[in-house]
């Protein structure tokens, strides 16, 4: 029987974290898996692919992982852990970077790759490549080019700009009967800048997986380049999607003034899309809604007449600002709060976040161990509308200041901050005690701002109480091992005024 070429973009388990899955069947029987997703998407994937392989012992040819981050490699880690005998993987195809890119950025991504390298060996014949661009694969008529690893970045150390784990992305092209088909994982800004002058007009690719879920992810230019008519997106419609639409202008763009045709979401169930893909007789296309006006504000900022000093939280200063409670109640754990000052120059925003950690009572030593919790804060500078329920009011390219998070460790608690994305311009501090820890930051507006201008603020605070390895295990809530997923939930979006 002749076979053909197909991709299959399943629908992952419904989580706070989406994750992304693909398995592509080829004409002389291979098969490929991108990815596989989170800890549960694993029996459901054997599962799929013991239905493709006819009842047989499924024979991975290879499998793709994209970087080091839970929502990509736990269903890899989980089929070698319980399900090693039932599966064979013949090619492991990852190219993750080095321990002191990791350790710079987000250092619990290095344990992680220790722990997904230990249980890969439990497939027996396993081979590891590590590809670099302009490396080439074929399985059958199915072309794979290597366009981009983390190799291509510039040195982490000194870098003038975001750069994040996500940045080092495999990215890679499938051709199939002359259609390029573009997968970017969950590439940011920092890719971008590499691959737009190394390739320009040569992205063109007439269908993309839909970089970090839409989320936080490539820039206008880069989807312009690539002008795609078919967009794959690993998102499900209620919860990432959401954000995307909300959060990215890039990803409003994409759908509303790009040349894209149809859509194929994650969270609308499992595709199966011969390749090469053809636009459906009734193609999706997500609807953008119209821009509504803005709610009055929640809150007044106070202005600040005497500068606060960043590196003390006990500054009188600080004073004038009435703290704002945010409080969040934890399924299994005690109550975390935290109560936020907020301030505002003509130029820049300030504050101060104190936070009082949670501890699960099934599991008191984890405040003792690896553990990682931040506070998250979005800065908007355009009036915002009420979370998924109305959208931002996008005109030009609003100044964003995005992902300033605080990272700890517990095992290093009081001892050692490491930040994650921080803005180079920010100011900031981090006082710590053995129960929680107070943040201190100056964040510089893009504009001017003068009193009664709008400002859209968004405080998170974020974290898994559980041991190290567990850390992001705990996001699927495994009750039965006693853990339970803290973040990453809103605490506050707030509509506020400057007074």
């Amino acid at each position: 029987m002749k076979r053909s070429n197909v991709l299959h973009q399943l629908q992952t388990v419904r989580d706070p974290l989406d994750g992304m899955s693909y398995v592509i069947e080829c004409d002389n029987g291979a098969l490929l898996v991108i990815d596989g997703s989170m800890n549960g998407d694993a029996p459901v994937l054997l599962e799929y692919l013991k239905n493709l392989s006819g009842g047989e012992k499924p024979v991975v040819d290879a499998w793709f992982i994209t970087h080091p981050h839970a929502d990509h490699t736990f269903c890899f880690m989980e089929m070698a852990r319980k399900y090693a005998d039932q599966i064979t993987v013949k090619k492991l195809i990852y190219h993750f970077a080095d321990f002191h890119f990791n350790d710079t950025i987000q250092p619990v991504v290095n344990k992680e790759i220790a722990e997904l390298e230990s249980l890969a060996d439990r497939f027996e014949g396993l081979e590891r490549v590590h590809p670099i661009t302009g490396d080439h694969f074929e399985f059958g008529s199915v072309k794979i080019d290597i366009l981009f690893t983390w190799l291509d970045l510039p040195p982490v150390d000194g870098y003038d700009g975001r750069m994040d784990i996500n940045d080092s992305s495999l990215v890679f092209r499938l051709t199939v009967d002359g259609q390029k088909i573009l997968f970017l994982g969950d590439t940011e800004v920092a890719a971008n800048r590499v691959m737009i002058p190394r390739y320009g007009k040569e992205l063109k690719s007439d269908v993309v997986q839909v970089a970090h879920h839409g989320f936080v992810s490539s820039t206008e230019e880069f989807y312009r380049l690539i002008d795609p008519q078919i967009l794959l997106w690993p998102a499900s419609h209620d919860t990432l999607w959401y954000w995307a639409m909300t959060l990215n202008p890039v990803s409003r763009t994409l759908v509303s003034d790009m040349n894209v045709k149809e859509i194929h979401l994650q969270g609308n169930g499992t595709v199966v899309l011969p390749m090469p893909i053809q636009l459906s007789d009734d193609p999706y296309m997500i609807k953008v809604p119209p821009v509504e006006k803005s709610a009055e504000p929640e809150l007044f900022i106070a202005k600040a007449d005497v500068l606060p000093d960043i590196s003390n939280p006990a500054d009188p200063a600080w004073d004038k600002a009435e703290p704002y409670s945010l409080v969040e109640t934890l399924k299994n754990a005690t109550e975390a709060a935290c109560a936020v000052s907020m301030l505002w120059t003509e130029d820049a925003f300030w504050f101060r976040a104190s936070y009082k950690k949670a501890v699960l009572p099934s599991e008191p030593a984890a405040t003792k161990t690896g553990n990682t919790n931040c506070v998250r804060l979005f800065l908007m500078e355009t009036p915002v509308m009420k979370y998924a329920e109305t959208w931002l009011p996008y005109k030009g390219k609003p100044g964003v200041i995005d992902y300033l998070k605080f990272f700890h460790e517990k095992k290093q608690f009081g001892d050692t901050m490491c930040d994650c994305n921080m803005p180079e311009l920010c100011e900031y501090s981090v006082n710590t005690t053995d129960e929680g820890y107070v943040v201190c930051a100056r964040v510089p507006f893009v504009e001017a701002k003068k009193q009664g201008d709008d400002i859209a603020v968004t405080f998170e605070v974020s974290g898994v109480d559980a041991p190290g390895k567990k850390r992001s295990t705990a996001l699927l809530m495994e009750k039965e091992e006693g853990y339970c997923r803290c973040g990453s939930q809103p605490a506050a979006l707030l509509i506020a005024r400057l007074n």
